[in-house]
Formats: C-alpha cells, sequence, structure tokens
C-alpha cells in the first residue's frame, strides 16, 4: 500500500488549477486526485471538455500555469495526469456522476470535494480519492450537482 499523503494545501492547489484552466478557456470536464497502488502516489487527472490534441504541449501549459499561480511548492507538474474516454478510473466516475449527484462544477474556493476511500465506484474499487467534478458522457450538457 502506498504511504503518500494527500495535503489539504495539495487539494486546494488542484482547485485552483482547474479554475485557472477554466478561466484559459480549457474548460475541465472531469477532475480528481486518484491514489492505487501502480502509481505509489498521488496523480491529479484532468478530463477536458475538448480534449488536447498535443498532450505535451498542454501538460506544458499546466506547469506554466502552476509557476505562474506560485503551486509550484505544493503542486507537482509530474504528478498531473490527462486522461480521455478509456480511462479506468474516469469511467467510473463518469458512470456513478448522476446517480450520487454530490459533485459537480462548482468553482472557487469554497467549493465541495468528494472523497472515495477504500470502496467501489462502478464496480472500480478505489484505494483514495478526491473528486472535484465530473459529468456522465451519457448525459451530454448535464453537470452532476448538489
Amino acid at each position: 500500500m502506498a504511504a503518500s499523503i494527500l495535503v489539504t494545501e495539495q487539494i486546494d492547489a488542484g482547485r485552483r488549477l482547474i479554475d485557472a484552466l477554466d478561466a484559459a478557456g480549457d474548460a475541465v470536464d472531469a477532475a480528481f486526485w486518484v491514489l492505487h497502488d501502480a502509481f505509489e502516489d498521488w496523480r491529479l487527472c484532468l478530463s477536458f471538455v475538448n480534449p488536447p490534441h498535443d498532450q505535451i504541449r498542454m501538460l506544458m501549459n499546466i506547469a506554466a500555469i502552476i509557476r505562474r499561480l506560485d503551486l509550484s511548492q505544493t503542486l507537482d507538474s509530474s504528478l498531473v495526469r490527462l486522461v480521455r474516454s478509456g480511462d479506468t478510473y474516469l469511467d467510473a466516475i463518469q458512470r456513478d456522476a448522476l446517480s450520487m449527484r454530490q459533485f459537480g462544477p462548482e468553482k472557487g474556493p469554497n467549493s465541495r470535494v468528494r472523497r472515495v476511500r477504500g470502496s467501489t465506484l462502478a464496480g472500480v474499487y478505489f484505494e483514495d480519492a478526491f473528486i472535484y467534478r465530473a459529468r456522465n458522457p451519457d448525459t451530454a450538457g448535464q453537470e452532476a450537482v448538489a
């Protein structure tokens, strides 16, 4: 089992990054931190409404935003993972999104984060995860909101 701990400052830094990406016109469709033995550390997974064709350029843009927002001490850009449909965790979170109605497109420092720990969503086991937002891909335009 991985021993890494995700701290509040990292969760807040992830939220600030997501808000900055949205403001820059790179609308984030789903965003979550996930911990799994295979990673041996946390990963901030981001899915975009319009997935970038050039993932390297997007990761460089994310690194630049992290530096610009002065988040480098809290959020290491190497922990950011771009995910698309077909990613096990993303698909499970999106399938679960509307049925739970506990997390959604909220933005800003007071938006909620849903924690999933030691349980399954849509048949996928999550050792630990913090979910900022998700949208069920089968219901275009409908967000899961509280």
